[in-house]
């Protein structure tokens, strides 16, 4: 989030200092332990991060550990969002966090994913994925668990009454390895928003948004942790 300058000039009104990014002002991270908004806290983002486009958590710390994107920058917090670490060098794209080890970064076409699984120590193209991402596009989502990883999006074969087809694949081992649980009822020209649901008993939804035909959802881990094709 962006605080307003209420003054309307370069000079940030909370610390005197100059104001400008990409933008002409200044970028803040807005942060809030209520639900459903009320008491927020804002705190600029440092310098060296630029004008802060997404904010993503770890879910496996309960969101002690943040991660302030920009353009050109993604910078670690680990208390909460007060101060941030240097930026990661030259990574550009679509963040996906298990933990604070094991992220994924999508980039754009034909650049294959990155994985790192030493806290962003060291990032490699995912070559489990070079023949199902060539022509598809790709979008991550992790189970509440982590023990699954979803991969959706739409592409490859084409013809003229399904021009873009979406599909499903998960992977249990962090991305090594994938299956196809695509099914034959997934007949969105376009899957959108999807999100994980876990039920009382352990067994972990994903629902998918489409383009006119409604919200699928499919059954992709049970209790165990095993993927299921229901």
């Amino acid at each position: 989030d962006v605080a307003p300058d209420d003054d309307d000039d370069d000079d940030d009104d909370d610390d005197g200092g100059d104001d400008d990014d990409d933008n002409g002002r200044a970028s803040y991270i807005a942060k809030s332990h209520a639900y459903g908004g009320g008491n927020w806290t804002y705190t600029r983002a440092p310098d060296h991060v630029g004008s802060v486009e997404r904010v993503h958590t770890d879910p496996s710390d309960g969101g002690a550990t943040l991660y302030a994107q920009s353009k050109t920058c993604i910078a670690v917090s680990t208390d909460g969002g007060d101060t941030f670490g240097p930026c990661w060098a030259n990574l550009t794209g679509s963040l996906s966090i298990k933990n604070s080890q094991t992220m994924l970064l999508v980039r754009d076409r034909p650049l294959l994913p990155l994985r790192t699984k030493d806290g962003g120590k060291t990032w490699a193209p995912l070559a489990s994925l070079a023949a199902i991402a060539a022509d598809r596009s790709i979008k991550f989502l992790w189970s509440w668990t982590g023990k699954t990883l979803a991969l959706y999006g739409a592409g490859g074969t084409q013809s003229d009454d399904h021009p873009h087809p979406s599909y499903v694949w998960v992977s249990t081992d962090d991305g090594d390895t994938w299956t196809d649980v695509t099914g034959p009822d997934l007949i969105t020209m376009s899957a959108g928003i999807s999100q994980w649901y876990h039920e009382d008993n352990g067994d972990g939804w994903v629902f998918m948004s489409s383009s006119g035909q409604g919200i699928f959802k499919k059954l992709l881990e049970r209790g165990s942790g095993a993927v299921s094709a229901a």
